[in-house]
């Protein structure tokens, strides 16, 4: 199992933004190659939210016929989280792979264990390009989609900024130009913050996404 801090910003923007956003990152790219994946995220936890009570979210995200899976915690502040994935053979919740994470203990309690199930699902379109700056290396990802929650979908659309090596400085200065130049809104509501947090972090999400440009 992979183990790691997690540092990433995320953005927001309305669909109609959506060539302008995507055209403002490839120019930093340059000649940088950009990858298509379609993925595929189903969260886990009991029907009383214990895992997520608890500081944790955990994910089996199936990319082709490769599956990985993600226990998060958040660590020190909102943009970092504490992460450890493992190779997965299959999109089931495998117990087994989590006996060297935090997350060991409480998952491995009988009633708790018994409880575990699929809790919803996020299924995306996500463009990256890997862009390198002076002071670090950072992956900039498109998701468009779908979160599928009892039936309910909600869109997504947002950008996610990843320091991948370098200084956090890099991550922050890189923001910073990109918000200047385009429609972008902070967020630091996650995918799963989304559905467990569903009053006013999801009522803003549908307002921005939904948004159109202003005219100029």
């Amino acid at each position: 199992m992979v183990a790691g801090p997690e540092i990433e910003l995320k953005f927001l923007f309305a669909e109609s933004d959506v060539t302008k956003v995507k055209a403002l990152v490839a120019a930093v790219s340059g000649a940088g190659q950009e990858t298509h994946q379609h993925l595929r995220t189903i969260y886990f936890d009991t029907p009383n939210q214990d895992l997520w009570n608890h500081g944790f979210a955990v994910r089996v995200r199936a990319t082709g016929e490769s599956h990985v899976q993600t226990v998060k915690r958040i660590a020190f502040s909102r943009i970092e989280r504490d992460e450890w994935e493992a190779q997965t053979g299959r999109p089931e919740f495998d117990l087994e792979l989590i006996k060297n994470t935090p997350l060991a203990r409480l998952a491995g309690k009988p009633s708790i264990r018994r409880a575990l199930r699929p809790a919803f699902e996020v299924d995306v379109e996500r463009t990256s390009f890997m862009l390198e700056t002076g002071a670090g290396r950072i992956e900039a990802s498109f998701d468009e989609g779908a979160i599928d929650a009892n039936g309910e979908k909600l869109g997504v659309r947002e950008l996610e900024l990843e320091l991948k090596i370098g200084d956090r400085s890099a991550l922050f200065s890189l923001a910073r130009a990109f918000v200047a130049q385009a429609p972008l809104h902070p967020s630091l509501i996650s995918k799963a913050a989304v559905i467990y947090l569903p009053g006013e972090p999801g009522a803003t999400r549908r307002k921005i996404q939904s948004r159109a440009s202003p005219r100029t």
